[in-house]
């Protein structure tokens, strides 16, 4: 107690202030959304889902030609034939879609997190969070995000 004491008399003498601190302005962005619904990232999504289902596809026509065949040592071939170009494709279209899951997460890292970082400076907001981990803010910023982004993206 006369440590506190203490302190407080010594921080008297110096002159420092003990005001409270106001609390700045708060927004909120659903990165998710935004992630959802940005058209350069639903084209990447797209390419993915497609790579997906073209691996698929080919499964599906292996399967159908395997079981057309009658003999059972001409089937073990082809199996083992088309398992082998199967796996070779799938390591191919993986790769693939990992290369485009590194584009969507710098998508997001690059472009949609500095499209916030101008919507919360226009708006003076000193911070702004992912909206799932706030109950309440006066702002939301994800519709305006999302406008500017996909006013300024051009197709290829």
């Amino acid at each position: 107690m006369k440590k506190m004491i203490v302190l407080l008399m010594m921080a008297g003498f110096l002159g420092v202030n003990f005001q409270p601190v106001q609390a700045g302005e708060l927004g909120v962005v659903n990165l998710y959304k935004i992630m959802e619904e940005y058209k350069k990232a639903q084209e990447i999504t797209a390419a993915i889902n497609a790579k997906k289902a073209e691996l698929q596809q080919f499964q599906d026509q292996s399967n159908k030609k395997i079981k057309a065949v009658k003999s059972k040592l001409e089937k073990k071939s082809l199996f083992e034939k088309l398992n082998k170009e199967y796996n070779q494709k799938a390591m191919t279209l993986n790769q693939e879609i990992e290369a485009k899951l590194i584009n969507l997460k710098n998508i997001q890292d690059k472009e949609v997190l500095k499209t916030v970082e101008k919507v919360a400076r226009r708006k003076d907001l000193d911070l702004v969070l992912e909206k799932a981990t706030v109950p309440y803010a006066k702002y939301d910023i994800t519709d305006e995000v999302l406008k500017i982004l996909n006013s300024s993206y051009k197709r290829k």
